[in-house]
Formats: C-alpha cells, structure tokens, sequence
C-alpha cells in the first residue's frame, strides 16, 4: 500500500512541477505569507553556519535551502519528485552552492542514519505522507531524537 501512495504521490508531483500548470496557485498561498516571515525569524535564530546540520523534508525546488544555505553548515533536501531535485541542483549549480545535497528520497523511508540532522524544517508536506511513519522517521533522523539536546523541527 504505502508504494503505491509513493508512486502515486511522485508522478503527480513530477507532472504537476514539470510545467505551467501550478502558475496561477501562488494566490491561494497569498494568506500565509504574513506568518512566513515570522517562522523564518523563529528558524534564523536556531542556525550556526559553524554547526547547523540542516533538512529540508520535501525541499521542493529548493528555494528555502538556498536562501539560507550562508547561514548553515550542511543543508540536505529530500523530495520524491525528480523533476523537483532536478530544479533545485540546477539553481544550486547556477548559484555555486557547495554546501548542499538534494536527493529523490520518500520522506517515510530516508536512507539518512539515526540523528543526523539538527534542524528538520518541513513545508506544506505532512498532509501528503502517512503521519505516524513520517514522525517515527523524523524522531530518528533528528539530533537527539526531538527529545530535546537543542535540535528542532518546524513544520
């Protein structure tokens, strides 16, 4: 069951990104705006360029990774859509950005070991993923297993 939601989920996401179809959605984002820059204060705070392990859980494009790619030591993104990783290598190619990784990965099953990661940041993902398993993973890629020790996830 959860392979074909996996499927199902990165064939949506490669067709939809992989043309103009989503051109015209920016407007329904438009509300969130305001609470964007106050979560992007929130995370500011918490990045160490000397130390931060940072990932990006469903980067998309990975246009949040590469504006905050100067204030981080190591950057990871993970999407499950190919056409996706493709565009966020390609800026960070265009950009010169050696600091980050983007990689096809299903968000459920990450190839990542156990607490690698010091921040975990997330946007507009959950509701795509089984819940249970994504957090169970989250905990275990997660310093300290987000029971504390100053790592953080914001989703």
């Amino acid at each position: 069951m959860d392979l074909d939601r996996v499927k199902r989920e990165r064939e949506w996401h490669n067709e939809t990104f992989g043309t103009d179809v989503r051109a015209n959605v920016g407007k329904f984002y438009s509300p969130f705006h305001l609470l964007d820059d106050e979560f992007d204060a929130t995370i500011n705070e918490k990045l160490k360029k000397e130390t931060t392990v940072f990932l990006d859980y469903g980067c998309g494009n990975g246009h949040y990774l590469i504006n905050i790619s100067s204030k981080i030591k190591k950057g990871i993104g993970i999407d499950i859509s190919e056409t996706l990783i493709n565009h966020a290598k390609t800026k960070q190619k265009e950009k010169n950005i050696e600091n980050l990784e983007f990689m096809v990965m299903d968000a459920m099953n990450t190839s990542f070991g156990s607490s690698c990661f010091d921040i975990i940041h997330g946007q507009s993902i959950l509701h795509h993923l089984d819940l249970k398993k994504s957090l169970i993973e989250i905990k275990r890629i997660l310093n300290g297993g987000g029971g504390g020790g100053g790592a953080q996830i914001f989703f």
